[in-house]
């Protein structure tokens, strides 16, 4: 049998409450069970929405807090008392005048400082006894924003297609006429996704916004496309740079080809220290190998490192060179000379030209002036057969390296400083010291010297004899000459200093002069009391009296030749008279 048991309860604290219930039976006995009550407030505190703050942003908000009851009231003795809010478990928030009307009411809260994420704020009143709360979600957003535009001030098209890698959801953004942009972002990892004009897009994968530095959001997109003279040597398909200031993990590019090229000979140049504002770049330039997408006409570069990106296809360099001879001697200065031609056959400036041998040091290099260029380098010092290489390049253009095979042998070579025109007087001995140099790279033995020419009994060397003359050794040589007094000579003789050895025969000319005795006078000269004139002076009056002695002897003959022609006529006019009896 069962019976419905109706208790009424006093008033009670909100909460968790346990009662006793007593059953008293004549015949079973006294019954007992705990009955447990939870005592709920009729009243509840409903927040409308959450919070939208933004970093480093001051952020002020009324918000409205609503409260529901589930059991009718006295509206006329309703009060509504001890607003207050808090961030998190211990951060209270000042709160301004708060207006209710009915169950409604508007707390207006200024919010410090907080970092980008989602915080928990708690609010809470009371209405006579009870306090109610209850909490929402504030969220600080990340504000991305700039400008994209290229060094000359050209606003660029640009749009955003950002994927949360947590929850999925992808937002798409956009800059306006002006190249602006401006877009909020929670703290996370995102896909980021640029697509630029002309048909060059990059993404950006896992991009970290979690512990991003705030100065990075603002302008952390830059795009440049142009066309240069510094891209000389390629025909140039595309030529950009991408700039993000994000930190993300790698990333893609790809470029959409208006025309088809030829795949093979594609290319990709990058310079990784590229200054934006001057459009030049700081450091060097790098190939890469890019993805060819053939079917999309389309090229694909995976990168970690954005950069300056050159798409191309490269042009080619020939030269037509000239070179003295193949066969030289060690450490000969060897001259290369020759024009450097594009594929086009128009001459190239300012191609570096470098000629080297290989396996050595011996290397020289020139830049070539309207194609044409100069370039002297010395041979290698050992004999042997070696190869010169005859390098080519310039900026992006395919370089050139000739191989010319080059002979090198050992010079043989003497040096004597023998005078070109030596003096000897007849009957007196002259003297010299010849110093004979071993100048080349050769060991000489059984070293002969001798005067060619010139009668053996007129001079010697001491020694005539070298057993050997090794490289770069001097050994002195003293050549005595003494031509004969007694004997009928020339005034010059043309002859020739001869070394002859096992390795080399050499010969030096030169020209013995001999000066003959002049015939003495042996009558003293008394003193006369006259100036003395020097003996130099003395011979050129000589030849000065005798040069005017001629030309006196020849006015006289031409005068006396005068006067008896002069004679002749008067004595035929004499003759004439005494004929015609005058």
């Amino acid at each position: 049998m069962e019976s419905v048991l109706v208790v009424s309860v006093p008033y009670m604290d909100l909460g968790m409450h346990t009662f006793k219930l007593v059953a008293i039976s004549k015949f079973a006995g006294n019954l007992e069970e705990e009955w447990v009550v939870n005592v709920a407030s009729p009243y509840k505190l409903v927040v409308d929405k959450n919070v939208d703050c933004f970093l480093n942003e001051v952020c002020s908000k009324d918000l409205k807090v609503l409260i529901e009851n589930s059991t009718p009231i006295d509206t006329d003795t309703f009060a509504l008392t001890n607003f207050w809010a808090r961030m998190g478990e211990n951060i209270p928030l000042t709160i301004g005048n708060v207006n209710c009307k009915g169950f409604v009411c508007i707390f207006p809260l200024t919010f410090p400082w907080m970092s980008a994420g989602k915080h928990t704020l708690y609010v809470g009143l009371s209405i006579g006894s009870l306090n109610l709360s209850s909490n929402l979600t504030v969220l600080v957003h990340f504000r991305l924003t700039g400008v994209v535009k290229t060094p000359d001030e050209r606003f660029i098209d640009v749009s955003f297609n950002i994927k949360d890698l947590k929850s999925g959801v992808v937002k798409t953004f956009r800059t306006n006429r002006f190249g602006n942009y401006s877009f909020d972002l929670l703290p996370g990892i995102y896909d980021f996704q640029l697509t630029f004009p002309n048909g060059i897009s990059a993404k950006f994968n896992k991009v970290d916004l979690r512990n991003v530095d705030p100065q990075f959001l603002k302008n952390f997109v830059n795009f440049d496309e142009f066309y240069s003279n510094i891209f000389d040597g390629i025909d140039v398909l595309k030529s950009f740079v991408v700039e993000f200031g994000l930190p993300y993990q790698n990333g893609k590019i790809t470029v959409n080809l208006k025309k088809s090229v030829d795949w093979n000979k594609l290319s990709v140049w990058v310079c990784h220290d590229w200054i934006f504002s001057q459009r030049k770049c700081g450091g060097n330039w790098e190939k890469i190998e890019p993805r060819i997408q053939k079917v999309f006409n389309s090229v694909e570069i995976n990168f970690t490192r954005l950069s300056f990106f050159v798409i191309g296809v490269r042009k080619s360099l020939r030269v037509e060179y000239r070179i003295g001879k193949k066969i030289v001697y060690g450490n000969e200065r060897l001259k290369v000379s020759g024009m450097v031609f594009d594929d086009r056959n128009a001459t190239v400036n300012g191609a570096k030209i470098t000629v080297e041998f290989e396996e050595t040091n011996q290397r020289s290099e020139t830049l070539s002036n309207v194609g044409s260029f100069e370039v002297f380098v010395n041979a290698p010092k050992t004999q042997g057969q070696f190869n010169l290489h005859l390098k080519v390049e310039k900026g992006f253009y395919e370089p050139i390296d000739v191989v010319i095979p080059i002979k090198v042998v050992a010079l043989k070579r003497v040096d004597v400083n023998i005078p070109e025109l030596i003096d000897v007087k007849q009957g007196e001995e002259k003297r010299l010291v010849l110093a004979i140099k071993n100048s080349g790279q050769v060991n000489f033995t059984n070293v002969r010297l001798f005067v060619k020419g010139l009668n053996k009994e007129w001079y010697y060397l001491m020694p005539p004899f070298l057993n050997s003359l090794n490289e770069g050794e001097v050994k002195k040589v003293e050549f005595v000459i003494k031509v004969p007094k007694n004997e009928t000579i020339m005034h010059v003789y043309p002859l020739q200093f001869v070394v002859l050895s096992d390795q080399i025969e050499k010969y030096y000319n030169f020209v013995l002069r001999v000066e003959l005795p002049q015939i003495q006078n042996t009558t003293k000269e008394e003193p006369t009391g006259y100036m003395v004139v020097p003996k130099e002076i003395e011979k050129i009056s000589v030849q000065l009296f005798m040069a005017m002695t001629i030309i006196i002897l020849i006015l006289f003959l031409i005068a006396s030749k005068r006067k008896r022609e002069s004679e002749e006529k008067v004595n035929v006019k004499v003759i004439k008279k005494f004929l015609r009896g005058e």
